[in-house]
């Protein structure tokens, strides 16, 4: 554990062409990119794409990006990212390149950067984090899951996976 959470975890964002992080809320492909943390290396894999291995202390350019109302300094991690994510954020649901992608940027957090928790969420307490949503830790259950399951089975909607959560606990 580390001030900002469990240590790597949250410390990459995709961005927009404008520095804009993205999610999966707006962009639900993500949910289909799994990392892999290797000692050296963060693997990404994602359906349709050979394996992105980067190495985890090299970054390239200082940059800022918006996270939420927040301006972070933050570090691209190079045009091979780059590609790789636009390649894959920009194929159809059928794994076809799409027409015109949008382009998108992978940064990595910089640990010299304090990004703030809102406090009206932390009773008035300092809580640092990365890039998550808000807050260092995100833990779920699987009774919540399951609930939540139940509600949209009962709703008609598909159940859902971890993927479309992601929480680190």
């Amino acid at each position: 554990m580390t001030e900002t959470g469990l240590d790597l975890d949250r410390a990459w964002m995709v961005v927009d062409s404008q520095g804009e992080f993205i999610s999966q809320r707006d962009h639900p492909r993500l949910a289909l990119v799994q990392p892999q943390l290797k000692p050296h290396d963060l693997v990404l894999r994602a359906p349709g794409m050979l394996a992105l291995h980067l190495q985890i202390d090299t970054v390239e350019q200082a940059v800022r990006v918006r996270v939420w109302d927040d301006e972070v300094a933050a570090y691209d991690m190079g045009d091979v990212a780059a590609q790789w994510f636009t390649d894959f954020l920009s194929m159809t649901p059928e794994g076809l390149p799409g027409a015109q992608p949008q382009k998108f940027r992978l940064v990595r957090f910089d640990p010299e950067h304090q990004r703030h928790s809102d406090k009206a969420w932390t009773q008035g307490h300092e809580s640092l984090n990365a890039f998550s949503d808000g807050f260092p830790l995100l833990v779920s259950s699987e009774a919540t899951l399951t609930d939540i399951n139940a509600r949209l089975v009962s709703a008609g909607q598909a159940a859902v996976t971890w993927a479309r959560f992601r929480p680190n606990i």
